[in-house]
């Protein structure tokens, strides 16, 4: 069935180990999220929330593209485009300089660009596509927790959300975010509140 998707048996195979490593890694967050949706959930989620969701889970799975995304959110703030020398560099001072790692943006950045998270502009010139318009409870907690587990910080403010790279890519409606099963609100003494995991 994935050759239906990918181009030749090769790329259909390691397609089908990427997807296996995701389902085994994140079979509790999944657990959880099904206790709160019913089967048809992602046949009716807009094409761009699915991208998100798999987007997500990829990210929670693999590190590095979470890591990728908030290295480029933070090139894209002072600039309209990143090149690969640029991502290459960040990615680098957090993950070592090695051929596996060479290996795993090249992987990464077509799975970013097929997840319309950005565009290639032309050869190693990557810019952000429009921000995606998250409006479905449970893929914004999703969101929500990618960077609260990536980020090292222990809670995330509302107010500073769109200061944060990660989410530089979504735009999330916060008001429409029901009880979350995954992330603890509170409120806050001055804002609209924080979230933790």
């Amino acid at each position: 069935h994935m050759l239906e998707y990918t181009k030749g048996e090769n790329r259909a195979k390691k397609a089908v180990s990427y997807v296996v490593r995701v389902i085994n890694h994140q079979s509790k967050l999944i657990d959880e999220f099904s206790k709160r949706i019913d089967r048809g959930f992602y046949l009716y989620l807009p094409e761009k929330e699915r991208k998100v969701l798999v987007l997500c889970l990829i990210s929670l799975t693999y590190p590095i593209m979470y890591e990728l995304l908030a290295a480029i959110g933070k090139g894209l703030k002072a600039q309209d485009s990143v090149n690969k020398k640029f991502i290459n560099e960040k990615i680098y001072t957090i993950f070592g300089s090695n051929r596996a790692v060479d290996v795993a943006i090249d992987a990464i950045i077509p799975m970013a660009i097929e997840l319309n998270a950005i565009r290639r502009v032309k050869t190693s010139l990557y810019e952000k596509t429009p921000d995606i318009n998250v409006l479905h409870p449970i893929i914004s907690e999703l969101v929500l927790l990618v960077d609260l587990k990536w980020s090292g910080t222990k809670t995330l403010l509302f107010e500073d959300l769109e200061f944060r790279p990660w989410f530089s890519f979504f735009n999330i409606n916060l008001d429409r975010l029901q009880k979350p099963s995954i992330l603890k609100f509170q409120d806050g003494n001055f804002g609209k509140g924080y979230l933790s995991i």
